[in-house]
């Protein structure tokens, strides 16, 4: 708590030996914060949703039009989709087409930085120090690391933090009367942020918060700029249809809570929602303290509230706390006395730098991208065997499904990805992969005839009777209860995925010269007996793993 705290000094410095505007130690501290905030703009991606994006823009680019039907999965081909971030999409093909992976990191950057100067902006309404500016921004970047990735929302980071300043500065100067330049400069802006993403919500509700807080006199002003973003929002491709749907989205979150992390609470045991939790509690208690006294604004109290009942909800909405809390913070400390935290302002800035130097700092590579999600290999395969794979339905794990749509569009139809389209389905498709009967009904009702299966490590106990008539006892590898060898064929697999065939769907000489049998893996013990009892010959697990170390340096 006293971590954050000590950051937030307003009129006296932070961090200092000596009295405000007298140490070269404090300014000094201002350099490492900024090293790591731009550490942390610079850190790679890995979102499993960019390969969808990407699809959709791509065909917006080569239609000319905005998708408004699935065209990518078997399971809802032809179903209506309301694609409210297409506008980003679009500009996430433009970035990858012109310049690859370093273009999409360039523009996640980007983002980045604007929202850091937006909030840097704020700060200066507080009339804060440089060290002080420079230690609430290294707070606000490492809150954000659980949603520092190329998302959609970085446009909304950017345009809530433009948001903040604006109302702050209307709260802090005279109140003005609307003028008709700013109306529509609010209904462009809200227009642009509604095709870019749905936090626009967000920036409404903000302004709401803003003109419920203020003084009957700026009233007037605040709801006609609140008026015109709303009307501005209706300038997207479905007009007010796009609300009902953004209401059906937000219902479904909480059957998407269950199984996706990013929809769920946070949690303390999570590493990198440290930083968060600090400004979380912290936060509240400086706000509670300014509140006993009578010294807290009205719009930092309503903001706080609801933007920390969100967060604390939904990790996916941090990022909308985090622009608000740092702010709201940094001003309350404004009027704090800072001699009473000097010592814990130093330890707190060396708790940051430590935290980013073990989080932040090795997580900086030299590549812009991750591909954690990007079954590589497996896909290569499927496009060398797309004589007898293509065209099959897919059952895959949901994460792979943007880069195989991307990748191979209705050439080898996926089953689902991470679009809205298909929430319906991703509790039961996730909760099926936790017991092989319900994973092979599951697989049987979407009529699948490949199957992509992440390699796992899990083994399961078992007992097999040798010809002696003793029992066997063998670890072998879980995924064979899920895909058993009766109903289907391992015909690939590399050190981050699987490919099986339904035996009924392949041709037989074909089957023969792909299939796995004894080289499997995680099944060289129970291959070794099968050999032993003369259930299997060597020479047939010598040709499966040549066939397997070929396949490696295709």
């Amino acid at each position: 708590m006293h971590v954050l705290h000590s950051l937030g000094q307003g009129r006296a410095a932070l961090l200092l030996d000596s009295p405000p505007g007298k140490s070269r130690a404090g300014r000094s501290a201002a350099a490492p914060c900024f090293a790591i905030v731009a550490a942390c703009a610079a850190l790679p991606y890995v979102n499993p949703d960019l390969f969808w994006h990407l699809s959709a823009g791509r065909r917006i680019a080569e239609t000319g039009s905005v998708p408004r039907a699935d065209w990518l999965s078997f399971t809802f081909s032809g179903a209506s989709w309301v694609d409210f971030e297409w506008l980003t999409q679009l500009l996430w093909h433009g970035a990858f087409s012109a310049a690859g992976w370093w273009g999409l990191w360039a523009l996640k950057a980007a983002l980045f930085s604007i929202a850091g100067a937006l909030l840097w902006k704020a700060l200066g309404l507080y009339k804060l120090p440089l060290e002080a500016k420079a230690g609430w921004l290294l707070a606000w970047a490492l809150a954000l690391m659980p949603a520092n990735d190329l998302r959609p929302e970085n446009a909304s980071l950017a345009g809530f933090g433009l948001l903040w300043w604006w109302v702050e500065r209307e709260r802090l100067e005279a109140a003005r009367k609307p003028h008709p330049r700013e109306i529509a400069l609010f209904a462009a802006g809200f227009m642009l942020w509604a095709n870019l993403h749905a936090g626009f919500a967000y920036g409404l509700l903000l302004l709401a918060l803003a003109a419920l807080a203020a003084e009957p006199e700026r009233r007037p002003r605040l709801a006609a700029v609140l008026a015109a973003g709303f009307c501005g929002t209706l300038l997207n491709p479905w007009g007010l249809r796009l609300y009902p749907i953004l209401v059906e989205h937000a219902r479904a979150i909480g059957d998407l809570a269950r199984v996706i992390k990013e929809w769920q609470p946070p949690t303390m045991k999570d590493p990198w929602l440290w930083p968060f939790w600090a400004l979380f509690l912290g936060t509240f208690s400086i706000i509670l303290e300014r509140q006993t006294k009578g010294e807290l604004p009205k719009l930092h109290a309503l903001a706080i509230c609801v933007f920390g009942l969100s967060a604390g909800r939904h990790v996916r909405t941090i990022p909308y706390f985090a622009a608000a809390a740092v702010p709201v913070a940094a001003a309350a400390f404004s009027s704090m006395n800072w001699k009473a935290r000097r010592a814990a302002g130093w330890a707190g800035l060396a708790a940051l730098f430590v935290y980013a130097g073990l989080r932040v700092v090795p997580e900086v590579g030299a590549k812009p991208f991750r591909p954690t999600h990007v079954p590589q290999g497996v896909a290569d395969f499927l496009e060398a065997e797309e004589a007898v794979l293509g065209g099959k339905k897919m059952a895959h794990p949901m994460e792979w499904g943007g880069y195989l749509g991307y990748r191979f569009g209705t050439r080898f139809p996926i089953f689902a990805d991470g679009r809205y389209l298909f929430h319906g389905i991703v509790r039961d498709s996730l909760e099926a992969t936790a017991e092989p009967e319900l994973y092979r009904k599951f697989v049987d009702e979407l009529g699948a005839d490949v199957v992509l299966l992440k390699r796992s490590r899990d083994v399961v106990y078992t007992e097999a009777p040798t010809k002696e008539g003793r029992k066997l006892v063998l670890f072998r590898p879980s995924w064979l209860f899920f895909v058993p060898r009766p109903d289907w064929a391992l015909v690939y697999y590399d050190e981050q995925g699987m490919v099986f065939i339904r035996r009924t769907k392949a041709p037989k000489d074909w089957l023969a010269s792909h299939e796995y049998t004894l080289y499997r893996p995680g099944d060289a013990e129970a291959a070794k007996w099968m050999i032993k009892d003369g259930n299997a010959k060597a020479e047939t697990l010598v040709l499966e793993k040549l066939r397997f170390e070929a396949a490696r340096g295709r």
